[in-house]
C-alpha cells in the first residue's frame, strides 16, 4: 500500500466523472456543423472531449469553415447544451462519492474545463449544487486542462496545498494536469477507457468503488454513507 499524506481537499472533473455528457456534446456539435453544410464525425468529437471551449473552437476553425463567429457559436452551444441536459446523465457511484466525502465535512471542488454558466448547470441537474465550495471553471483566456493551471488556483481558493489535495479524473487530458499541478490523482475511467493508457497516477478505479482507503486516516472516519440532497 502508498503512503499518502493526509487529505485535506477532494477536486473533482466535470464532464465524463460525475456527468457524462459525451453524447450530447456530440449531437449539438454535428448540428451546428449540419446547419453550416459541414459533417461533424464521432472521432472529432472524441478527439476534443475534455478540451476548453476556445480549444474546441481553435480545432473547429482549423478542420471547418466556420461562418459564425466564435462569440455567436459559444453562446448557441451554450444554450442548446443547458436546454439539453437530464437528471440521468449524472453518474451514480460518482455522485454518491461526492456526498459522502461532503457528509464528513471533507472540503471539496470541482475543476472543470467547461464554461461557468456550464458547469453550474451541471451541477444543479445532478444536484450537487451544494457540495462543492470552489468552483474552477473554463472560459476567458486562462490556460486550462492539460495545463496544471485550473487545479493550483482551486488548491490556492480551498487553501491547501496540491500535495495535500486529492484529484478525480477521468481522462488523460485532466490526469495530466492534476498530476502535473501536484495532486494525489484517482482516475476514475468509464469502461471502454480500461485498461489505462494516459499518464502514471496514484490509482485508476476498476470497478465503479472509489478507493476510500485514501481517505481513512482522514479524522479516523470510516466513510459511513449519505443520501444525495
Amino acid at each position: 500500500m502508498i503512503s499518502f499524506p493526509t487529505i485535506r481537499a477532494v477536486l473533482w472533473d466535470m464532464d465524463g466523472t460525475l456527468i457524462d455528457t459525451e453524447r450530447l456534446h456530440y449531437q449539438i456539435l454535428a448540428d451546428l456543423c449540419r446547419r453550416e453544410g459541414m459533417q461533424w464525425s464521432w472521432e472529432e468529437n472524441k478527439a476534443i472531449m475534455g478540451a476548453t471551449m476556445n480549444q474546441k473552437w481553435e480545432y473547429l476553425i482549423a478542420r471547418h469553415a466556420f461562418r459564425q463567429s466564435k462569440e455567436q457559436w459559444l453562446n448557441t452551444f451554450n444554450r442548446e447544451y443547458i436546454k439539453g441536459l437530464k437528471t440521468e446523465f449524472g453518474l451514480t457511484p460518482q455522485i454518491d462519492a461526492v456526498c459522502r466525502m461532503r457528509a464528513i465535512g471533507l472540503p471539496l471542488g470541482c475543476v472543470s474545463n467547461g464554461e461557468n454558466e456550464v458547469v453550474k448547470a451541471n451541477l444543479e441537474i445532478i444536484g450537487l449544487a451544494h457540495c462543492f465550495s470552489v468552483v474552477v471553471a473554463g472560459g476567458g483566456n486562462q490556460r486550462g486542462k492539460p495545463f496544471p493551471d485550473p487545479y493550483i488556483l482551486a488548491c490556492k481558493h480551498l487553501g491547501f496545498h496540491p500535495q495535500k489535495c486529492l484529484a478525480v479524473e477521468d481522462s488523460p487530458l485532466g490526469a495530466q494536469a492534476a498530476v502535473d499541478a501536484g495532486l494525489i490523482t484517482v482516475v476514475w475511467p468509464d469502461a471502454d477507457s480500461l485498461p489505462w493508457t494516459g499518464p502514471k497516477v496514484h490509482h485508476v478505479v476498476q470497478r465503479d468503488r472509489f478507493p476510500w482507503e485514501i481517505l481513512q486516516r482522514l479524522h479516523g472516519h470510516w466513510f459511513s454513507g449519505c443520501r444525495r440532497a
